[in-house]
């Protein structure tokens, strides 16, 4: 199950903790996601054949055993979940820049206040 969005406020969410089954090393940290993550399963398979075949149409109808059009309507939804992911990403650097500069705002008022006392 892939679940890169809260279910509660819809908000990205990170990974907090990586595991290795192998040597039984567990990591905590804040883990972002790469921006592929947010693709669905098939969306992010093909991609997956539209990298391997080059971009090659042909080939890729010929992979997938797809018709020429169904290859046009998914490179379509390919390109429009990139917009979708760029937007995300510009939204969500916007809010944590805003969040800096109330933070910056705040300290700056605590400081004079402090500085009058």
């Amino acid at each position: 199950m892939k679940i890169i969005d809260c279910p509660v406020c819809r908000e990205k969410m990170i990974s907090t903790q990586l595991y290795c089954e192998h040597c039984d090393i567990l990591i905590d940290g804040k883990f972002e996601h790469d921006r592929f993550a947010n693709l669905d399963n098939d969306t992010a398979d093909f991609l997956e054949v539209f990298v391997l075949a080059r971009g090659n149409i042909k080939e890729i109808e010929k992979q997938l055993g797809i018709s020429y059009p169904t290859v046009r309507a998914r490179i379509d939804r390919l390109v429009e979940a990139v917009v979708n992911i760029k937007e995300m990403e510009k939204q969500h650097l916007e809010k944590e820049q805003k969040a800096r500069a109330d933070s910056e705002r705040k300290n700056r008022i605590v400081k004079s206040i402090i500085r009058k006392y």
